[in-house]
């Protein structure tokens, strides 16, 4: 699966994106990601800067190996709803996770890649804190199948001398899995079958 919802404001747009910023609030603080969704011409033009949308879309890499976001639909989302920020990748696990612990500055937290199962060519990093971390450590190891699901997190480095921008994944504990240790509930079908009893990692 390869699959993300974003809903939020619209900032900008041009021929082929739109700029979106989506805010979360959760039990660590308010998240606020400024995401450029690239869109073919006959998308963005019905899109108008300061109305809010619902994008279905997908992640895609570009010949230059960027991680980006595709749009494929856009819908008119009500003020009175919540903003989304949620991706999905299941694919096998590019090299085992790697893992850092928790300093004293730090919390415990590791990265996962992972080649997309449709697009073996997209590679997608994952990162996992904590107890996830810790569990993603004991069980996905290269060639493992897994999911990943969680915020698009757009995070600024800097490589020789320019800034650039990575995207990926901030895992959430209640959906990132190894599969083949757990059956998953597909919750980003529109009727989610019901809980197995199958545990997770």
């Amino acid at each position: 699966m390869n699959k993300l919802f974003l809903a939020g404001m619209v900032t900008g747009k041009n021929k082929s994106s739109v700029t979106m910023e989506t805010t979360e609030t959760t039990a660590t603080g308010d998240y606020t990601e400024t995401h450029e969704v690239m869109a073919p011409a006959k998308l963005s033009k019905e899109v108008e800067v300061g109305n809010r949308y619902k994008v279905t879309g997908q992640l895609a890499r570009t010949e230059d190996n960027i991680t980006v976001i595709v749009a494929d639909k856009f819908e008119q989302h009500p003020d009175s709803e919540l903003d989304l920020n949620a991706c999905r990748i299941t694919g096998k696990a590019h090299r085992s996770f790697e893992f850092y612990p928790r300093t004293d500055s730090q919390a415990a937290f590791g990265n996962l890649l992972v080649s997309n199962e449709e697009n073996p060519q997209l590679i997608v990093r994952g990162v996992a804190f904590q107890h996830l971390g810790h569990a993603l450590d004991r069980e996905a190891k290269r060639g493992s199948t897994v999911q990943i699901q969680g915020r698009i997190r757009h995070r600024p480095y800097e490589a020789q001398g320019e800034k650039r921008k990575m995207l990926e994944i901030i895992c959430d504990p209640d959906f990132t899995k190894v599969l083949e240790k757990a059956v998953v509930v597909d919750l980003f079908a529109e009727e989610a079958p019901a809980e197995p009893e199958a545990a997770a990692i």
